[in-house]
């Protein structure tokens, strides 16, 4: 027995056949032109949500992905005011001598993943910290309070003559970036940032060399009880049998 069509499906789901659906338009159409039913002109939106600004509302920037591939494709933040609306990417226009839809061999358009482009979710996500921390409980327990910046600088330094005087300078682990933060500030894994220089003349840092050694970041960043599971665990598997 063949397969019904998408037809015969499409008709078994309405159970309504030729004959039904033309006799229920017909019905229809004679009330409308009774006046029985009043059809009153819907205006006609762009836009589902308003206010929506349109391009000629925004400022255009033109930045770079930050994320930690390598590539840096081009992000274009249209904001208005301090707030980025949307975010879009590389359509050539922002090439030198550009225009709508350039993208040649020897300039290719440098279109940013979707990853780079929700950016902005991250930018004003919910769990996004908007002022400093303090833990106020035992490491792992996730217990903090709200403290100014002052009081958290004095905290921070506090922290840093503390370990400084006594295990020496290169307890401070240096782990202010993630491979993407290349601003003034954190280019830390390449001694330009200024936090390197200044940590440097504290008295010099430890500081992570690129991938490989991450993972002695992490282990260090553990709770105490984690890393001596984790340290006997890794004991144990170097025990010859």
């Amino acid at each position: 027995m063949s397969e019904p069509s998408w037809q015969d499906k499409l008709k078994s789901a309405l159970k309504m056949d030729r004959r039904s659906f033309l006799k229920t338009t017909a019905v229809g159409s004679a009330a409308i032109a009774a006046g029985g039913l009043t059809l009153k002109p819907k205006e006609a939106k762009a836009f589902a949500y308003e206010p929506y600004p349109r391009d000629n509302d925004l400022t255009t920037v033109v930045t770079s992905c930050a994320h930690n591939c390598g590539s840096r494709h081009m992000l274009v933040a249209h904001k208005k005011g301090d707030v980025i609306v949307r975010l879009s990417t590389d359509d050539g226009r922002y090439q030198k001598g550009g225009e709508f839809g350039k993208d040649t061999f020897e300039e290719p358009q440098m279109r940013a993943c979707l990853r780079g482009r929700s950016y902005r979710s991250r930018l004003y996500s919910q769990e996004r910290l908007l002022y400093p921390m303090i833990s106020t409980g035992k490491r792992g327990e996730g217990k903090f309070k709200r403290a100014s910046w002052d009081a958290a600088l004095d905290h921070v330094a506090g922290k840093m003559e503390e370990l400084k005087s006594k295990y020496g300078p290169t307890a401070l682990l240096d782990q202010a970036y993630a491979g993407a933060s290349y601003g003034v500030l954190h280019k830390s894994d390449q001694i330009e940032g200024l936090q390197a220089r200044f940590l440097g003349m504290y008295g010099c840092r430890t500081s992570s060399w690129s991938v490989p050694s991450y993972e002695g970041t992490k282990f260090s960043s553990k709770p105490p009880s984690v890393r001596l599971r984790m340290a006997t665990k890794m004991t144990r598997l170097r025990i010859p049998n």
